[in-house]
């Protein structure tokens, strides 16, 4: 079965099958007052964005747990996303509002590899 490991603090990710590393790529995460909470979560729901050039990038997936600091954002629940973006030289530092993004060519894989109720853990 595969999962998503994301390290907030090496702004990474890696994607297993079992103990076999998949793929790997750069990441970035929330910032001051709205950080990445840690946790284990899981996919819920892939949305392919109107504009694949904006914000959210080529895809988002959404995850099973919430903003601890947004109760609602862009007038929904405050749910986290692993996400595309429209700025890949942001990745690496902490720059979204909870969210975890990452290149629109790693998400493209994702979407392409990855099931609804995909185990997505971020570390402590």
């Amino acid at each position: 079965m595969h999962r998503v490991e994301i390290d907030p603090e090496a702004f990474t990710f890696a994607v297993f099958d079992g103990d076999k590393v998949l793929r790997t790529g750069k990441v970035a995460t929330g910032e001051g007052g709205t950080p990445t909470p840690p946790g284990r979560f899981y996919l819920t729901e892939l949305i392919k964005p109107p504009d694949p050039g904006g914000d959210y990038g080529a895809y988002a997936f959404g995850l099973s747990g919430h903003s601890p600091t947004l109760k609602t954002f862009a007038g929904g629940p405050g749910q986290l996303a692993v996400h595309g973006t429209n700025k890949a030289s942001a990745l690496g530092g902490r720059v979204s509002h909870g969210c975890v993004r990452v290149s629109n060519d790693d998400i493209t894989w994702m979407a392409q590899n990855l099931a609804i109720g995909t185990p997505v853990i971020v570390r402590n």
